[in-house]
């Protein structure tokens, strides 16, 4: 009671002290004795400072003044301190203040102050020295500025060392005490009702026996204050920061408030912007919200008109309006979602339509339904296309056509019944296959690198194929492929119609079989027509010649013998004349003038030169004869044995009139180059045929060659055909014949063969003249007609012929 009067006293609580003193009297009667009018300052601190802090000295007592506290500290000085501690609520000024007060009123050169931080991690908080004072955070373990060790042991114990000249026998003497070694040295607890606040290390490096027992006493007074004024700037601060904190959340509340309500205000948006129809209701299914396309389709002003409302207060149907709620309460029932919902509603102008609607049930945090969230799409335009699809599906599944459609990497989407039918694929199968494979192999290439592609780039495609069925059977179709493209141009897939076309293609083929047939018999009949032509020419040839040689030869033996028989009548006839001559010298007048008249010499001299040219003409008919009776030679059913060399001399023969020089052009020079080729066995007059047109060929190519150009330009380059045999191993023998034409080209050598080709002028040649050569040398004697050509530098015909008869 005493304390509380002198504390109350302290802090000018006038009216406390006088209801002290008249309620306590009998307890306040020490220090209200008007006999004991003697105050004894440290008697007051030590009841001020009345504490159960233990304390270990060096020696049984310590020295003490107690003799007049006025020698050792004025008491006001102490009770001012005192005051500026109490009064101080900053905790940087307080330290700064305390460890001042302290280090002025101990005696001491060093003072520091430990405290425990927020994380109770005691840390050094002061240093005072009696120069400056410095505040600091750092933590006092290995801390080097301060006796660790000592300031330990008193946290520990809670208990004050006094230590004089370095004696004690308590475990506190560590690094910084053995290295400095002060002289005095004093730790005090700073306690609040038990509590350890902090912890006070004084030392004086110089002097020893400073720390007096009055000076002890004065620091437990200041101590308790301090740990007073700690205590309340601990809390301040702690209010401060509470206060700050405070202040930061009613920030961060703001903050938020503003967020939320622009989150809301985005998500109002953000529902308002969604092209789905977006509500929400609680669990008795009025409507709490919506985004302003619900609005609309509901006939309201705006979202908030919808707040209340049910949907029997819509321009909904009845029977819709009780579909609607029945769903509600379903979903929120089961608390289970409900998706693709498909329904109908009447919206405010009168339209019917089509919805798809999702309702999700709508939970607090506690995971209670506490309403629904629903969304739906208006499917009209869906609906009627999908009536429109069923409608064309129908038409589809109807078509003996086969119709599929496929994505755009060719995995299939759709088949109709047709298509199911033919290629033997269930329906639950239609679309788990891709289109190669029902495709036959040998018609892939064509669907990957001309079908599709084309498709892609022209939008169609038509040609045919071939389909594979599931057992293998391949089916011969015409399709149809279109490649539907998106607004950017990309396809988005494919659709095809088939039709089986087997029955067109067994058709086909039965065509091609009978054009192959007709065109064989064609090819027959062009070669029997080829033979008669050959047959009859050579035949009506053969006969013309055999007559004409028949009725020349009987003449011209005739004449051949008579010149005979007149060159030796003349030769008589000339001897008599010569003998009248002798032996009548003169004949007389009219004979001398009938001689001079017939001239008689020149009849000598020139008669023997006619019989000779009889003779030589004769001949010439004679050989002529002999060589048309060899072109003309009759071929009989098996063959003979021939002279080629006889063969293209009578054919040269023949055609010699052509090669006499003309108008046009000066004669053409025939160059024969026989080699030594035995006989063989052939048709001689379907050979000779062959060597008459490969000569007439070649002399045309040199007449139409000389066309344009001058005499001296022909003479400068003369025109010849040259014959060439000779044995082609030992079995075979070659004949060429060449000209230096103009030659001819590529497309026409590859055709020069053909049945009815040629370049000639109409009426000029058939185009049959080389085909029947061909014919001849290669089907009926076993050997091989090749031309060679060259551009302007002529051409040159090969005829090779086996020597032995196959």
């Amino acid at each position: 009671m005493q304390e509380a009067y002198y504390c109350y006293a302290k802090w000018g609580a006038t009216a406390k002290i006088n209801d002290l003193e008249k309620r306590y009297p009998h307890l306040l009667q020490p220090i209200l004795q008007t006999a004991a009018q003697t105050l004894n300052p440290l008697e007051t601190l030590a009841t001020l400072a009345s504490s159960h802090n233990s304390i270990h000295s060096p020696t049984s007592s310590s020295r003490s003044s107690s003799s007049s506290i006025n020698t050792v500290l004025d008491f006001v000085v102490i009770i001012k301190a005192s005051q500026d501690l109490a009064s101080t609520i900053q905790l940087d000024e307080l330290l700064y203040q305390l460890t001042q007060i302290i280090l002025q009123n101990s005696g001491g050169d060093f003072c520091a102050l430990i405290m425990p931080n927020i994380q109770e991690a005691w840390q050094v908080r002061a240093i005072a020295r009696p120069e400056h004072t410095e505040l600091c955070s750092e933590l006092l373990e290995n801390n080097s500025q301060v006796p660790v060790k000592l300031i330990q042991y008193v946290k520990n114990t809670q208990e004050l060392v006094f230590i004089d000249r370095m004696k004690t026998d308590l475990p506190v003497i560590g690094d910084y005490l053995n290295q400095q070694k002060p002289q005095s040295i004093l730790c005090l607890p700073i306690l609040d009702r038990g509590q350890l606040r902090g912890i006070l290390y004084l030392e004086n490096r110089v002097t020893s026996g400073v720390f007096t027992s009055d000076r002890i006493l004065i620091l437990n007074f200041l101590c308790t204050q301090a740990a007073i004024s700690l205590e309340n700037a601990r809390l301040y601060q702690q209010s401060q920061i509470k206060s700050q904190e405070l202040e930061k959340s009613i920030q961060c509340l703001k903050q938020t408030q503003k967020q939320v309500q622009e989150a809301q205000e985005f998500l109002q948006l953000v529902i308002d912007n969604i092209p789905q129809t977006i509500f929400w209701k609680d669990t008795q299914s009025n409507y709490l919200g919506c985004n302003h396309l619900f609005a609309r389709v509901a006939g309201l002003n705006s979202c908030q008109d919808i707040v209340g409302k049910t949907d029997y207060d819509l321009p909904w149907k009845k029977e819709e309006s009780d579909w609607y709620r029945e769903c509600d309460r379903r979903v929120m029932t089961s608390d289970i979602s409900e998706l693709g919902i498909i329904e109908t509603q009447q919206q405010s102008g009168g339209n019917q339509t089509w919805l798809e609607t999702n309702k999700i049930p709508l939970h607090d945090l506690d995971g209670k339904v506490i309403g629904i969230l629903g969304t739906y799409a208006d499917i009209t335009n869906r609906k009627q296309l999908e009536q429109e699809k069923l409608r064309l599906i129908t038409i589809l599944e109807s078509t003996s056509d086969l119709v599929g459609i496929a994505d755009e990497n060719g995995n299939n989407l759709y088949l109709n019944q047709a298509g199911q039918n033919l290629l033997q694929i269930p329906a639950e199968e239609t679309n788990r296959f891709h289109i190669y494979e029902i495709t036959a192999p040998r018609c892939l290439e064509i669907l990957q690198t001309e079908a599709l592609p084309a498709a892609i780039r022209e939008g169609i495609w038509s040609g045919e194929s071939v389909l594979l069925s599931r057992n293998g059977r391949e089916i011969p179709i015409s399709q149809v492929i279109v490649a539907h493209k998106d607004e950017r141009g990309q396809v988005e897939y494919f659709s095809t119609i088939m039709r089986d076309i087997s029955d067109r293609k067994r058709a086909e083929t039965l065509i091609h079989q009978k054009s192959q047939e007709l065109e064989q018999a064609l090819k027959d009949l062009q070669q029997s027509q080829l033979l008669i032509v050959q047959s009859e020419k050579m035949s009506a040839l053969g006969n013309l010649v055999a007559g004409v040689a028949h009725e020349i030869n009987n003449p011209l033996g005739c004449i051949i013998g008579n010149v005979n028989a007149l060159q030796s009548s003349i030769i008589e006839l000339f001897g008599l004349i010569d003998l009248y001559k002798e032996k009548f010298p003169q004949p007389g007048a009219e004979i001398e003038e009938e001689l001079e008249t017939i001239d008689l010499d020149y009849l000598r001299e020139d008669l023997p030169k006619l019989i000779r040219a009889m003779q030589d003409g004769g001949s010439r008919i004679k050989s002529i004869s002999a060589s048309l009776r060899t072109f003309s030679r009759a071929d009989s059913d098996t063959k003979q044995k021939f002279n080629l060399h006889e063969g293209i001399d009578s054919t040269i023969l023949i055609l010699r009139h052509r090669l006499k020089a003309n108008e046009r052009r000066p004669a053409i020079e025939v160059v024969i180059d026989y080699g030594d080729i035995p006989e063989i066995a052939c048709f001689p007059g379907q050979l000779n045929q062959v060597f008459m047109n490969l000569l007439a060929n070649a002399i045309d190519a040199l007449d139409e060659s000389s066309q344009g150009r001058s005499f001296t330009q022909i003479e400068a380059n003369p025109n010849y055909i040259a014959v060439r045999s000779s044995l082609e191993g030992d079995r075979h023998i070659k004949i060429t014949i060449a000209d230096n034409g103009a030659g001819m080209i590529e497309a026409v050598k590859q055709r020069i063969f053909d049945h009815l080709f040629t370049t000639k002028e109409v009426g000029k040649g058939t185009g049959l003249g080389l085909a029947i050569a061909r014919q001849i040398i290669v089907e009926k004697h076993g050997g091989d007609l090749k031309v060679n050509s060259t551009p302007g530098r002529g051409t040159e015909f090969i005829v090779t012929l086996p020597i032995f008869a196959r």
